[in-house]
């Protein structure tokens, strides 16, 4: 009689519940679990890889008119998402040992700009829902769950070490949020500035440099042809016959063959 008591107050003793809370918190605090680092890896760089590889038209223009939603912001995302993916490697895998406050920044920064992404696509995505591909432009927020949850172990590694909130911590987390997203920023304006030089040049007559000719088909290679679209665009308020020719020409280079007149055929439309 006692035994049986004892099994049934066993198995009639309820389990724990766990709560949302127990749930954050296993997320977001102590050391990363085995599975936490699988999907860190997936969300946080293979399946954004695979997004940009596979993206039909939010920033590559791969589509049929060569267009896309976002091609202009094409170099920008792609700097500041290989950025990321670098420091999120960074962290997992030397982790151990250090105060990565600047590290912390940068992954922070990581978290709110694939959460605007995420929300940039967001309409276009539910309308994907009925092709199945739409379920890749969920991808970003999760990637900034990844960077999230990365950027407060970080930071609260750093608290863990006894360094605290010193202003030089500060600085460094500060400093790593903003060059995130600054850095990006920066090389757009280069290539930007590197365009205009080239139509310079092209316009008054001058030959680009084989330098200047390898760096914008290297930026070309990275932010498309929407980086280019100024020389189309000179091109077509160009009215001597002479200069739209060598525009031509400069156009074709930089982009490896391209069409200015298809560009600008797409960019009129």
């Amino acid at each position: 009689m006692n035994e049986w008591m004892a099994v049934h107050t066993r198995y009639a003793t309820p389990r724990p519940r766990r709560t949302v809370r127990e749930f954050w918190r296993r997320q977001f605090g102590g050391a990363p679990t085995r599975a936490q680092r699988r999907f860190d890896v997936t969300f946080g760089v293979i399946l954004p890889v695979l997004c940009f590889v596979f993206d039909p038209f939010v920033f590559s223009g791969r589509g049929e008119y060569g267009g896309g939603l976002y091609p202009q912001c094409q170099l920008y995302v792609y700097t500041l998402s290989a950025l990321e993916m670098v420091a999120l490697c960074a962290w997992l895998l030397f982790a151990a040992g250090r105060r990565p406050a600047a590290l912390a920044g940068v992954l922070f920064a990581g978290a709110l700009f694939s959460f605007v992404v995420g929300l940039a696509i967001l309409p276009f995505s539910l309308l994907g829902l009925l092709f199945i591909i739409g379920v890749l432009g969920f991808v970003p927020f999760l990637t900034a769950f990844v960077y999230l949850r990365n950027g407060w172990r970080a930071a609260c590694s750093v608290s863990h070490a006894g360094v605290g909130l010193s202003s030089l911590t500060a600085l460094a987390f500060a400093f790593g949020f903003f060059f995130a997203l600054g850095a990006p920023a920066v090389a757009r304006v280069s290539v930007k500035n590197e365009v205009e030089a080239a139509m310079k040049d092209v316009c008054e007559g001058e030959e680009i440099s084989p330098a200047r000719l390898r760096a914008l088909r290297a930026a070309a290679a990275v932010s498309g042809s929407s980086a280019y679209d100024e020389i189309a665009w000179e091109y077509y308020g160009e009215p001597d016959a002479y200069r739209r020719a060598r525009l031509a020409k400069c156009y074709a280079e930089v982009t490896v063959g391209g069409d200015i007149k298809r560009r600008l055929e797409i960019l009129l439309d």
